[in-house]
C-alpha cells in the first residue's frame, strides 16, 4: 500500500508568487512516464498560454481561484477543483485578480495513460473536474512531490503508483455536474450531443435515463430532446433503446446467455419488456433470433 502523505503541506510552506516545479529522472516509456509535478502560489493575474503539450496534465486548485480555457469553453475553476491538460491541446489559464489560486500540477504520458483518457471520456469538452475529496487529491499530489525528490527507484515505483491512484480519483469524478454559471462560455449545440451520446454508449448497460443523461450533459431533459430529435430524427429514449436492442442481438447471436441474462445486461431489468421491445424492433422474439442464427451457421 503506498503511504500516502497527509502530512506533508508543501503549499503552504512557499512564499507569495513563488514556484516549485520538480523532475522525474527517469528513461523514458512507451506506457506510462511522469515528467513533473509542482506546487505555486500565483500573484494576482498570473497568466500562463496559450500553449500546447504533447502530454496530459492536471492542475489542481488547493485555494482561490481563477479561469482556465481552451477552444470549446472559458471556465472560472475554484478551489477543490481542478482542470485537465489533453495533448495537443491549446489552453490559456489565468489567476483571478481578488483571490489567486494557489494550485499544484502533475503531468505524464504513455500509452496506457493514453487508452485510459480514451477509455473514461475526459475530453476537452469539459477538462473541469469537481473533486467529492478534494483533500484526498492534495495528499495524493502531495506524496508525488515528495517521491520526485527522491531520486531512488524505488521512489519512482512509488510515485508511479500514487499517480495511477490520483487518476483514478480523476476517473471517479470527472462527469460532476457544474455549476454552469462557471461556464462562461457555452458548448455549441453538437457539443451537447457527442457528450450525451458518448454518455450512452458507454452507459447503456445501467439504469440510465432522459434525466440522468440531461444531467451529465448539463442541460434540461426536454432541450436535450429536442436538440437530438433534430438531428438524430429519433429521442434520446429511443436511441438508447435501440442500441441496447442492437447490442443484445450481438450477445444472442455470439454467446450462450440466458435470454434473460442478456437483458440484464443491457440495461433491461424486465426480461419480458426486453422481448417485447426486442420483437418489435427486430420481427422475432430474442429466442427466434438466436435460433435462426443457429440455424444458418449449419447450412
Amino acid at each position: 500500500m503506498f503511504d500516502i502523505r497527509s502530512d506533508i503541506n508543501h503549499i503552504n510552506t512557499i512564499s507569495d508568487r513563488e514556484e516549485h516545479e520538480f523532475f522525474f529522472q527517469s528513461l523514458p516509456r512507451k506506457d506510462i512516464e511522469l515528467l513533473y509535478c509542482g506546487y505555486e502560489r500565483c500573484k494576482p493575474g498570473h497568466k500562463y498560454g496559450p500553449i500546447m503539450r504533447d502530454h496530459f496534465y492536471y492542475h489542481f486548485i488547493e485555494s482561490g481561484s481563477g479561469i482556465f480555457r481552451n477552444n470549446n469553453a472559458e471556465f472560472k475553476v475554484t478551489a477543490g477543483s481542478g482542470f485537465i491538460g489533453i495533448p495537443h491541446e491549446v489552453v490559456y489559464y489565468e489567476a483571478d485578480i481578488e483571490d489567486p489560486w494557489t494550485y499544484m500540477w502533475v503531468g505524464a504520458k504513455g500509452t496506457a495513460l493514453d487508452s485510459l483518457i480514451t477509455e473514461n471520456g475526459l475530453s476537452e469538452i469539459m477538462p473541469i473536474i469537481y473533486h467529492k475529496s478534494p483533500g484526498k487529491v492534495i495528499n495524493i499530489i502531495n506524496s508525488i512531490i515528495s517521491c520526485v525528490q527522491d531520486p531512488s527507484a524505488a521512489s519512482l515505483i512509488s510515485a508511479t503508483g500514487l499517480f495511477w491512484l490520483l487518476f483514478s480519483e480523476l476517473s471517479g469524478s470527472y462527469g460532476q455536474i457544474p455549476d454552469l454559471g462557471q461556464v462562461t462560455h457555452k458548448f455549441s449545440t453538437q457539443d451537447y450531443l457527442d457528450k450525451a451520446m458518448h454518455f450512452i454508449q458507454t452507459n447503456y448497460s445501467k439504469n440510465i435515463s432522459v434525466s440522468t443523461i440531461a444531467e451529465y450533459v448539463g442541460i434540461n431533459a426536454s432541450y436535450l430532446c429536442r436538440i437530438f430529435k433534430q438531428k438524430y430524427g429519433i429521442t434520446p429514449a429511443e436511441f438508447l433503446k435501440d442500441y441496447r436492442i442492437g447490442f443484445s442481438n450481438k450477445l444472442l447471436l455470439h454467446t450462450n446467455m440466458p435470454i434473460k441474462q442478456v437483458a440484464m445486461s443491457v440495461g433491461f431489468n424486465d426480461p419480458q419488456y426486453f422481448s417485447r421491445c426486442f420483437s418489435r424492433k427486430k420481427g422475432l422474439s430474442p429466442r427466434e433470433a438466436r435460433k435462426n442464427s443457429a440455424g444458418d451457421e449449419n447450412i
